[in-house]
């Protein structure tokens, strides 16, 4: 039997995890970072417990994770995970991906000596983002504070 658990997250989150593992659904595993995170947030509910996207913003985190649980790893762990742990979950994967943009940009203008505008073209097209999820003036700004040591 497969259990299939839903995490809420944002539009750019699933997109940057659908350039890492298959999403369509998610199949859990604890051989990744973002399999065994959610392993470790998973929880048994009494009963029937609650409906996994209940308690979550669903206009900040507006898309959806479906994720197979096996039915080892359900009698093991459980099957629900808190709204917060949703909410860490994309904080991890959006620190994930900010330093993967960080790596990117350093190698690309440092190394290769590439222009600024032009390796934030690229690292769009690398994860197939948009100006909707990922502004010009979002990535200036966030590698203007990774350069000036602002980030933590």
């Amino acid at each position: 039997m497969i259990i299939e658990i839903k995490i809420a997250v944002k539009p750019i989150i699933k997109k940057y995890l659908s350039s890492k593992v298959k999403t369509d659904p998610m199949i859990l595993s604890r051989t990744n970072a973002y399999g065994i995170f959610i392993y470790n947030c998973l929880v048994r509910m009494s009963g029937k417990g609650k409906a996994s996207l209940v308690g979550v913003d669903t206009n900040k985190y507006p898309e959806v994770l479906k994720i197979t649980v096996s039915e080892d790893m359900w009698r093991r762990k459980g099957w629900y995970m808190h709204p917060q742990k949703q909410i860490d979950f994309n904080k991890f994967i959006a620190k994930l991906l900010d330093d993967e943009f960080h790596y990117f940009m350093d190698l690309n203008t440092q190394v290769l000596g590439h222009k600024i505008y032009g390796s934030f073209l690229q690292f769009r097209e690398k994860f197939d983002f948009t100006e909707d999820d990922l502004p010009i003036k979002t990535m200036e700004k966030n590698y203007e504070r990774y350069r000036l040591g602002l980030t933590a």
